[in-house]
């Protein structure tokens, strides 16, 4: 099982379906939303077919989602 919170490059890509460029966007928007709440999330990224999806969606996984990045600077007191 690949768990798309905590996937490397190496692991999206083996993924039947999911070449190099579909897995940086997949990272690109687990870094920018603060990971995954569902795997259908995957299907909000631009590309990403639903019948692609279908191919692996037995194959995934949500596990524990970071923080989501703030673009606010650290206060420091």
């Amino acid at each position: 099982m690949v768990d798309l919170n905590q996937a490397s490059l190496e692991q999206l890509k083996a993924l039947d379906g999911v070449g190099h460029k579909m897995a940086e966007k997949i990272i690109a928007h687990r870094d920018d939303q603060g990971g995954f709440a569902d795997i259908e999330d995957l299907l909000l990224i631009q590309g990403m077919k639903p019948k692609t999806f279908e191919k692996f969606r037995d194959k995934i996984i949500i596990g524990k989602r970071s923080k989501k990045k703030s673009n606010a600077p650290e206060v420091m007191s």
